[in-house]
């Protein structure tokens, strides 16, 4: 992967990290349609958000950021690319807080840098190489049902284990957004050919994971505080494209050797920041301002003496 590449990738990431810390500061001063009884998903969340104009400027940060990735996406694996926006991470963990007034923990910074150090540590060892880099809707069809049923799975754990809901739904959105990368890299021909693109499957597979994503990323956000949610996402979004890059792009890593032993290192000090991170005490988010109205006190009822 050559350094121009290399260079926008992380120019997406930290567009991805402006653009989490605004919508998570924007969704916490949502409140759920179903406040008396939260679910997991709230379908309606995304017609209330975009009439905040914080979040849509984090939503533009986005786009920038989807720009910045497809033109790394053309010039590099998709195994690479995007690992290389784990940058994000660390820098939302220090932005976010600063929206509020306030600093994140060392305990959390430092969980945060060591799960990237381990997954930065996993991929370049990993070092994984260029595949066909084309995709038929067949084969996507297979991968989308696999990263439908593992979603399926973390909604399942968010909604039975209230305590790991942004862990759970952040791991969905990271899955969402690596399945979304991944159309992206196979209809990255077609947008050399505007017929074949809007003919193609790719547009509307990648316009609807994106929809997915987007959905499930806000929710995650109103779990709790930003870092956990944040991690999942970062973490998972990788690892499902490093997955999709070797059984559908036909990319390939190197294990051999000493490169074993580090890429098992780097997973161990991944796994071991998560934990912190879980086990961190989330920062506790301002109480969103209800829109319900109020019961009123019945005016015939003399109040007792």
């Amino acid at each position: 992967m050559n350094g121009w590449a290399a260079l926008v990738a992380v120019g997406a990431g930290g567009c991805f990290a402006l653009s989490a810390a605004l919508q998570h500061h924007a969704a916490h001063r949502e409140v759920r349609d179903d406040v008396l009884a939260p679910r997991t998903m709230d379908p309606r969340l995304l017609i209330r958000l975009v009439r905040r104009p914080l979040w849509l400027g984090g939503r533009l940060a986005a786009v920038l950021g989807v720009v910045l990735q497809a033109l790394a996406l053309r010039a590099a694996p998709l195994s690479l690319v995007q690992p290389l926006l784990i940058i994000g991470l660390a820098l939302c963990v220090v932005l976010e807080p600063r929206l509020g007034g306030d600093r994140a923990d060392r305990q959390t910074l430092g969980a945060a840098l060591l799960a990237t150090s381990g997954l930065t540590v996993f991929m370049v060892v990993a070092e994984p190489g260029a595949g066909s880099g084309t995709l038929t809707a067949a084969t996507m069809g297979v991968v989308a049902g696999a990263c439908a049923l593992a979603i399926a799975g973390c909604l399942a754990v968010a909604r039975r284990r209230p305590n790991t809901a942004g862990a759970a739904l952040g791991i969905a959105t990271g899955i969402a957004f690596g399945l979304t990368a991944a159309v992206l890299k196979a209809g990255m021909g077609a947008f050399d050919d505007p017929v074949a693109l809007v003919t193609g499957w790719a547009l509307y597979a990648y316009l609807g994971c994106a929809v997915v994503a987007l959905l499930l990323n806000q929710n995650a956000f109103l779990t709790g505080s930003l870092t956990t949610p944040l991690t999942a996402i970062t973490l998972s979004e990788p690892l499902t494209a490093l997955l999709i890059g070797l059984t559908a792009f036909q990319e390939h890593v190197d294990v051999t050797g000493p490169r074993a032993v580090l890429m098992l290192g780097g997973l161990v000090a991944m796994a071991y920041g998560v934990h912190r991170l879980a086990g961190s005490r989330p920062t506790a988010p301002s109480p969103p301002v209800s829109t319900r109205p109020e019961p009123t006190q019945n005016p015939s009822r003399s109040p007792e003496t």
